[in-house]
């Protein structure tokens, strides 16, 4: 019985290709299960950001115990997929481009292997009858002709552009850390505006922010916006957050603060309770 060298590799590829499919929908899993837990980060850390969801935690021990496991999501379950999903896709493409090569030039690949010594090349088993074993090492033979040189190169680049423009084409900003920046942000200019607003019944303040890569800061006198710099989870860049206030009545004084979130219910999920943030 004579093993086929180019059959063999064939089959190789295409074992290949399966455990390349397979890195595929595990990828895919984790991609879901990453989002669900940014989502399910990002509304906690809003949610305890406002001032009930403070209150809650100071007062109530299932608060705490649900923010501390929310915490340790976002510090332990969050960064293992960002490292594991990057070094699954990668994989995934090396084997893509593998299979491929072994399926379009099964029989060089073969020359190649026995020429390193991976592999002994064709085997002639005799029958049973017969007592001894023939190996048939096949001599390699360097045949690349151009045409499959170009072939095998464009498939193995298209291949790899396609997987890596769909396999990032979603990565980003994780959604908890805007909801966190933004809900900060938010929280602590309306704590100094209301401390403001009690020392010197006006609004007199303009708040300070840091450089961010996630939002272009506008402050001005009471208030700012905050515009969205990219996409982030189906909410578009150019999104706008803002907060503005001002001192209402002549001898009793009362604050107003006005928070308006963008029109776009994508953007929703970012801080689901802006509107009511500070208060």
């Amino acid at each position: 019985m004579m093993l086929d060298s180019s059959r063999v590799v064939r089959t190789f590829g295409v074992l290949f290709g399966i455990l390349a499919g397979a890195l595929f929908a595990v990828y895919r899993v984790l991609s879901v299960v990453g989002g669900m837990a940014n989502e399910l980060v990002g509304k906690a850390i809003a949610r305890y950001s406002s001032f009930t969801g403070k209150m809650a935690l100071e007062n109530f021990p299932e608060d705490k115990a649900l923010y501390a496991k929310v915490k340790g999501l976002q510090a332990t379950v969050l960064p293992a997929l960002d490292v594991a999903q990057p070094i699954i896709i990668t994989l995934a493409i090396i084997l893509v481009v593998v299979a491929l090569l072994c399926l379009i030039l099964p029989r060089q690949i073969a020359q190649v292997l026995v020429a390193i010594k991976i592999w002994k090349g064709a085997v002639s088993v005799q029958p049973e009858s017969v007592e001894c074993a023939c190996e048939k090492v096949s001599k390699p033979k360097f045949e690349f002709s151009f045409v499959h040189k170009m072939i095998a190169a464009v498939v193995a680049l298209i291949v790899i552009l396609v997987l890596l423009g769909i396999s990032f084409a979603n990565r980003g900003i994780p959604l908890e850390s805007v909801s966190e920046e933004l809900a900060s942000n938010s929280e602590n200019f309306v704590t100094e505006l209301k401390a403001t607003f009690q020392k010197t019944k006006g609004v007199g303040i303009t708040p300070e922010f840091e450089d961010s890569e996630i939002f272009d800061y506008a402050p001005k006198k009471g208030g700012f916006t905050a515009t969205l710099k990219q996409d982030v989870d189906g909410c578009p860049a150019g999104s706008v957050w803002k907060i503005s206030s001002e001192v209402k009545g002549l001898f009793s004084k009362s604050l107003s603060i006005y928070r308006k979130a963008p029109a776009d219910t994508a953007c929703a999920k970012i801080l689901p309770n802006f509107k009511n943030i500070g208060k």
